[in-house]
């Protein structure tokens, strides 16, 4: 059995259990998490015997301390538990406190001995202090027996309807862990409309809590069925809860169904949402939006409405410097998803997009997306000379992304199709390998949607392939830019001065067949019948 050590008290002169207790020192927390040896568990058995014979209640509640910082630590103290139910038996809050977080945790290794703890729970369930009762209830559905749903029933039932709002949150909840326990003797009971009769609760926290419960009760049914008593009951007293609350009553709120005669009640909700925009809290920020798109999704008249009034906050969240990357990527991830949507929402917002050197990857591809998505004639020549400057980057994958969007501007406004072909194919000729997959994959889409340049896209192939003596093929990687250099040869393979360079391509691709994916054997076969009907041997 291992040393340990006790700290004497400079008054008293006694030991650690000494009744005349000073404040404990540093020395003495240090003491609960020291390292200690496997047999000083059985010493601590032996102080739990005699500090429960002696009902010395100061030193019980110091070995009680001591067994959970053993706990806490990892020490098994599980050979403990039939001293630990005893102790369970006292007036000390601090102490029943400590004794349930430990019966809690062993329980369900120990169910024999844990059904012996039920008469003391049962007793503080019906205590005149409220933090008792609570927290023997609490204690009780957590240990999560089987054999206590008996007991848990009748103690819930009485405490839902508890004088105390702390008993009745706490009492809520235990209906959600009675059904995770036993689903089919808790249906029995009245136990889900109890919960719907709480949302009408003048404490808001037992209010929320009835809601996180019937979310979880009824998760496979989708949740808590919002009518319109409910609505408008948690709308009206929406803006008194506490921020952390109000996103579980926005969730909830969303889940109302305006059909019918709730249309009516779309104005006043819109406003009441709209005054959360501005809220410091992000969480809720959000969940406002997650409900104007909800309504938007209804009310399609109102579309632009809510569009327009969601387009500020949305872009003052998104270029928050307070915010995480990941919010802040979340908040242009939304962006994108409605500019797909409506385009023109944040058309003029495009300056917002353009890059900023504390930027994460992630928000920079995402905002180069963008870029693409709201150019417009008015716009489009500023955000190619933008992309242009990205296509620079270091990061290989931005400037991928930079080129694949010149193609997009490209592609959607033939006004600048010009402008924006030159600069790829200024790009191309340079010969820089990162990008010229890329710039293949987006020829391809190019010489679909403007077939008058292909003169002008063939000849910068053919020049490269035969500039670079032919390695160009090692240049062109990627299953998507391999397809798309052998559909552009067995496209336009009708071009006399390409036809050595189109034999070459079909060639060296055939040679490695095998290898090959099978969308670019496909595209392979293709462009090779192309070719032997068009100059057959």
């Amino acid at each position: 059995m291992g040393d340990v050590t006790i700290i004497e008290s400079k008054k008293s002169g006694g030991g650690l259990f000494s009744k005349k207790q000073p404040e404990p020192k540093k020395q003495d927390k240090e003491l609960y998490f020291s390292e200690l040896k496997k047999g000083e568990v059985n010493e601590i058995q032996v102080w739990l015997q005699e500090a429960t014979s002696e009902r010395d209640d100061e030193k019980l509640r110091e070995v009680i301390k001591k067994v959970i910082a053993l706990q806490t630590m990892g020490v098994d103290v599980s050979d403990l538990f039939g001293e630990m139910v005893k102790a369970s038996n006292t007036k000390d809050l601090v102490q029943k406190k400590m004794v349930y977080l430990y019966l809690t945790q062993y329980a369900k290794a120990n169910p024999d001995t844990a059904v012996l703890v039920v008469n003391t729970l049962k007793n503080d369930i019906q205590d005149v202090n409220p933090s008792v009762r609570g927290s023997a209830l609490r204690y009780l559905c957590s240990l999560q027996l089987e054999q206590l749903v008996e007991y848990m029933i009748p103690a819930i039932q009485s405490r839902l309807e508890d004088e105390a709002a702390y008993v009745r949150r706490t009492a809520a909840l235990a209906v959600a862990k009675l059904y995770n326990l036993s689903p089919q003797k808790a249906g029995q009971y009245d136990f889900i409309n109890k919960l719907y009769e709480l949302i009408k609760d003048n404490d808001h926290q037992v209010v929320t809590n009835a809601i996180v419960a019937l979310n979880e009760i009824l998760r496979n049914e989708g949740g808590i069925a919002v009518n319109v008593n409910i609505f408008l009951h948690l709308s009206n007293r929406f803006l008194s809860f506490k921020e952390w609350m109000q996103p579980t009553i926005l969730e909830t709120l969303n889940k109302y169904n305006f059909a019918g005669d709730g249309d009516k009640y779309i104005e006043d909700y819109l406003n009441l949402l709209e005054t959360r925009l501005t809220s410091n809290n992000t969480s809720i920020v959000t969940a406002a939006m997650k409900n104007f798109l909800t309504v938007a999704g209804i009310a399609t008249d109102l579309t632009d409405d809510i569009l327009d009034r969601i387009r500020t906050p949305l872009l003052l969240a998104a270029q928050s410097t307070s915010l995480t990357p990941e919010t802040s990527w979340a908040a242009f991830h939304h962006i994108k998803l409605l500019a797909i949507r409506d385009p023109k929402t944040y058309q003029s917002d495009y300056k917002v997009f353009y890059l900023n050197y504390h930027d994460s990857f992630s928000i920079k591809i995402i905002k180069i997306n963008l870029l693409g998505i709201v150019a417009v004639e008015s716009t489009a020549q500023a955000i190619l000379e933008e992309l242009s400057e990205y296509v620079r980057d270091k990061d290989a994958d931005v400037a991928r992304e930079s080129i694949r969007n010149i193609g997009k501007v490209c592609v959607g406004i033939e006004r600048y199709s010009e402008s924006a072909l030159n600069t790829l194919i200024n790009f191309f000729n340079a010969g820089n390998p990162v990008i010229t997959s890329t710039i293949v994959s987006v020829f391809k889409d190019l010489l679909r949607r403007y077939p008058q340049y292909e003169d002008v896209i063939i000849r910068s192939i053919d020049n490269r392939l035969n500039d670079n003596n032919r390695d160009f093929n090692n240049e062109v990687v990627g299953d998507e830019a391999i397809s798309a250099l052998i559909w552009i040869t067995g496209s336009y393979v009708k071009k006399n001065y390409f036809l050595s360079s189109v034999y070459f391509i079909e060639e060296n691709y055939v040679d490695e067949y095998e290898k090959l994916s099978a969308n670019v054997k496909i595209e392979l076969l293709t462009a090779s019948m192309k070719l032997l009907l068009k100059h057959p041997p």
